[in-house]
């Protein structure tokens, strides 16, 4: 241990023997990514500061003395991580600052104050809890318009969206009220734009369109704090299926044909391209209409969610058989915009191979047909050969 430490640990041992000493805890939850601030505030002027970590051993998180910070114990997974919120302590403020946590972080951790006026020591006691960023999925098919959700609960100054394999390019930057368009990737020029351009209610959400299966990807959004100049993440996982989808499904099993968007639905039409006029089903106005419905998929279809939250209007078909092949088409009215989006979906039921009716059944009867035809010439050889038999062989005269 430094001389530094040892002085700190002697006073403590020596004040501690004749000083009550007393502990505050405080619970702290944050998401990996931020910027935390770890409290620890007294009424009284502070002369030094030290916060540790339990399981880091004789190293420290931050030790402050003598108007210095001082670096030699310091253990190295918060080096250039951590500093004081206020350097000169002021009002008795020893909170530290613990930037772009991550799981790792979660611990319990112990501020230790020195206090000028008493000569002693009080302790805050935090225990810390990093959780894993946010990751939201979002399924799209090629051709739509898709929003990424980004909000936080404060006011933002910047927001830049970024995306996995492309470089240094960002999809968008928005900072000191204007687009930044400088470093922006050529894919995505003209096709994106903030949800609400001036951020009111901590909103930082963009709207991509037009998505093609190019744009599948991990993307992050970050967005700027304005009160604590702090950066928070969100990332989301975009997935984006061709305009038209193939599902091959067998006899007999229930389907789900899946229709996903980021908006909120006011009404959805399912139809088949060879039933028109009549619909698959139809649900508006938070009632299904069953009025046209074709007689075939009465009591077989429905919404796998009736509330059609988070923009879900996938349909379930039970017990299909090969008469419900053909391709379907999801037409889902968007409540925001009262504009429509539509999804094909080609389904293919093949022929049950086991089932009556099906191959393994004509394999039976052509078997039994084979043994038949077997069985019927062989009789017929038997009658044919029997006389041919008697007339061939004659038995020997008798000879004297």
């Amino acid at each position: 241990m430094s001389a530094v430490g040892v002085t700190l640990g002697s006073t403590l041992l020596f004040f501690s023997v004749f000083t009550v000493v007393s502990a505050v805890q405080i619970n702290i939850t944050t998401q990996s990514g931020q910027d935390v601030t770890l409290t620890c505030r007294v009424t009284n002027n502070i002369t030094a500061v030290e916060w540790s970590r339990a399981n880091l051993g004789q190293k420290n998180v931050f030790l402050y003395q003598d108007g210095g910070f001082v670096p030699n114990n310091q253990h190295q997974s918060y080096k250039n991580r951590v500093a004081l919120r206020d350097r000169g302590m002021k009002g008795g403020d020893a909170s530290l600052i613990l930037k772009k946590a991550t799981t790792a972080d979660s611990g319990t951790y112990k501020c230790r104050v020195f206090l000028r006026e008493t000569r002693s020591w009080k302790f805050t006691i935090i225990n810390l809890r990093v959780d894993p960023p946010d990751q939201i999925n979002i399924k799209a098919v090629s051709g739509q318009d898709v929003t990424l959700p980004c909000r936080v609960t404060n006011n933002i100054t910047a927001v830049e969206w970024s995306r996995a394999g492309l470089g240094q390019k960002n999809l968008f930057l928005y900072q000191d009220g204007g687009f930044v368009p400088n470093n922006q990737h050529p894919s995505y020029k003209n096709r994106v734009a903030l949800r609400d351009r001036g951020m009111k209610g901590g909103d930082a959400s963009l709207i991509v369109k037009k998505v093609t299966t190019a744009d599948t990807g991990t993307y992050k959004c970050r967005v700027k704090i304005a009160e604590t100049g702090s950066w928070k993440y969100v990332t989301i996982n975009l997935n984006v299926s061709p305009d038209q989808m193939n599902i091959t499904s067998e006899s007999g099993q229930d389907v789900t044909l899946p229709c996903q968007v980021t908006n909120k639905i006011s009404a959805v039409v399912w139809s088949r391209a060879d039933l028109e006029p009549k619909n698959v089903f139809l649900y508006q106005d938070g009632h299904f209409f069953p009025n046209n419905q074709h007689p075939s998929y009465k009591n077989r279809v429905d919404l796998g969610d009736r509330g059609m939250k988070d923009g879900d209007a996938s349909l379930i078909v039970e017990k299909v058989t090969t008469a419900d092949s053909g391709t379907y088409k999801s037409r889902v009215k968007i409540a925001e915009t009262r504009s429509w989006k539509n999804i094909t979906i080609n389904l293919r039921i093949p022929p049950d191979r086991s089932g009556p009716g099906g191959t393994g059944s004509i394999g039976v009867i052509v078997g039994l047909i084979v043994a038949g035809v077997a069985v019927a010439a062989g009789l017929s050889f038997c009658r044919k050969q029997k006389p041919q038999s008697q007339n061939s062989f004659q038995p020997p005269d008798d000879q004297d």
